[in-house]
């Protein structure tokens, strides 16, 4: 994914999950990017994304594949029925930069 414009995201298909029974998220991606961080955004039932729902995730942008393991459990809003996730790879566009995306799951 190309991230050369404003406000890049990556969107899940809606699904139905407690948020118990998924408190971790995990990412294999490359970035290549300057910028260093990545957020990671929630839904709960048919409430929109919002900020309150959302971590920041430590990104290394030097276009190498990593795994980044994020503990959604650890945000005091990650519960009840989680029914969709946002992943913004950057928070600002970026000549030549872009995330590619391996895998992205949701479990514990």
């Amino acid at each position: 994914m190309r991230l050369d414009r404003d406000d890049p995201q990556l969107l899940s298909p809606g699904f139905s999950c407690p948020a118990e029974a998924a408190p971790k998220l995990r990412i294999e991606a490359a970035f290549r990017t300057a910028q260093k961080t990545a957020q990671v955004f929630w839904r709960q039932g048919d409430k929109p994304f919002a900020a309150d729902r959302c971590l920041d995730v430590p990104i290394i942008g030097d276009g190498r594949e990593r795994v980044y393991e994020v503990n959604l459990a650890a945000h005091h809003q990650y519960k009840g029925i989680i029914t969709g996730l946002r992943i913004d790879p950057v928070a600002s566009a970026e000549k030549d930069a872009f995330v590619r995306v391996k895998a992205i799951s949701l479990g514990r």
